[in-house]
């Protein structure tokens, strides 16, 4: 099932400090103005993996997809994504998908997606399916039976869905995502990773956001759900130790 849930502006995080609690209120009055205004979020999940799709209840944010996302990314905006992500309302694993009147003339909706540590990624693939569920299966997207065809504006670029529909509600969704690609410099990549992995040869690829792929062996691991703690652990360490010795930017 999916969960609909109505977040009032005015409530405040119990759990959080006060000065954190004042903090967000006033960051969230900055952005929003004096009304009341209540976020409406639909909570979904791609095979485990979470998403809060916020369908309504934002204000307006202009400009093209990349000016959304770079304002999406500053105080006072970003305090929306702390509300939603953050304790008592979120936790650790959470994502958030904001969907917003399309700038682009092919796509039915601009999506910003937000996860902890304020990274705003361009792209997720477990993102994007929860998003296509949640305006189907409310009606934001008119469903066809047995398919449904649409396209969603990403900072990555274009993305067309098709999803396999019956009885009110999306079974599958296939996705075709932005242009994916794997550069001669970011191939055989060595690391170093404390803690006592050492050196680490990977490649640095992109499929919509960045990747450090990995042979597992390599670092004395297999995938399986009895390594899930050590894959975790490690799987981190390798990527920090990546993003601060192998820093990358889009060609474009």
């Amino acid at each position: 099932g999916r969960t609909i849930m109505f977040l009032t502006r005015r409530i405040t995080c119990h759990r959080h400090s006060q000065r954190f609690a004042a903090t967000l209120a006033a960051d969230l009055d900055t952005g929003w103005g004096s009304s009341i205004r209540r976020l409406q979020c639909i909570d979904v999940h791609a095979e485990g993996e979470p998403a809060r799709v916020v369908v309504g209840g934002l204000p307006h944010i202009p400009g093209g997809i990349h000016d959304k996302r770079a304002l999406m990314m500053k105080p006072p905006l970003d305090a929306i994504r702390k509300l939603l992500m953050t304790e008592p309302r979120g936790y650790p694993c959470q994502n958030v998908d904001y969907v917003l009147p399309p700038s682009h003339p092919k796509a039915a909706f601009d999506i910003i997606i937000a996860e902890q540590n304020c990274i705003y990624p361009a792209m997720s693939g477990h993102n994007m399916m929860c998003v296509a569920t949640a305006l189907l299966e409310t009606g934001m997207v008119p469903m066809m039976e047995p398919i449904s065809e649409f396209a969603l504006n990403t900072p990555a670029g274009l993305v067309d869905v098709q999803a396999e529909c019956s009885a009110g509600k999306a079974k599958r969704v296939l996705l075709r995502n932005a242009p994916s690609f794997l550069q001669p410099e970011n191939m055989d990549v060595e690391v170093d990773v404390p803690g006592g992995i050492g050196k680490v040869r990977l490649d640095v690829t992109f499929g919509g956001m960045w990747f450090a792929v990995v042979d597992a062996a390599s670092v004395g691991l297999r995938i399986l759900p009895q390594q899930g703690k050590d894959l975790c652990r490690i799987g981190e360490m390798i990527k920090v130790a990546c993003r601060e010795q192998h820093p990358v930017n889009h060609p474009e």
